[in-house]
């Protein structure tokens, strides 16, 4: 590892202890190092049993075991899709309702988790879109209006 980077990381940790110590979170009386090689491993060790807990039970058990906005910082910086997380070789989990799971629908090659999520979002953007457009087709059918810029290339049957 080259200087340049140790020396980005020294300034990120000490960015983040300075952050932390602003939201009372470190003791005045620690140092950056703390942050570090303390508070940091705590604080991911507690986020990584709530998600054990969650994988185990598949509910989020009571209060004290729901993931809090630093748990999903914590994941964040980790990211959701690492084996830290789910395990080497089983299909991810998801965190919470609205992450879709993925492995069900994977295409061929070798697309990451985030590039098949973007793909299928997109998807999904597109059948929502043409799905709208048919119904505004179909209303200008039932009101007798004309074809409008956004259903004029619909290869819709307008014999009922």
């Amino acid at each position: 590892m080259g200087k340049r980077d140790e020396q980005r990381k020294l300034k990120m940790w000490k960015l983040i202890y300075n952050h932390a110590q602003s939201l009372g979170l470190v003791p005045p009386t620690k140092d950056w190092t703390y942050v570090r090689d303390v508070w940091w491993l705590n604080v991911k060790k507690a986020t990584m049993e709530k998600v054990d807990n969650y994988k185990k039970t598949g509910t989020g058990g009571g209060p004290e075991k729901k993931l809090t906005d630093v748990d999903e910082e914590v994941l964040d910086v980790l990211d959701k899709e690492s084996p830290a997380i789910h395990g080497l070789g089983l299909e991810p989990q998801p965190m919470s309702e609205d992450i879709i799971e993925i492995q069900e629908t994977a295409t061929a090659g070798h697309e990451t988790n985030k590039e098949k999520k973007e793909k299928l979002q997109m998807e999904l953007l597109k059948v929502e879109i043409y799905k709208t457009r048919l119904e505004a087709r179909q209303l200008e059918i039932s009101l007798g209006l004309p074809e409008s810029e956004f259903t004029k290339d619909l290869q819709a049957n307008d014999t009922d």
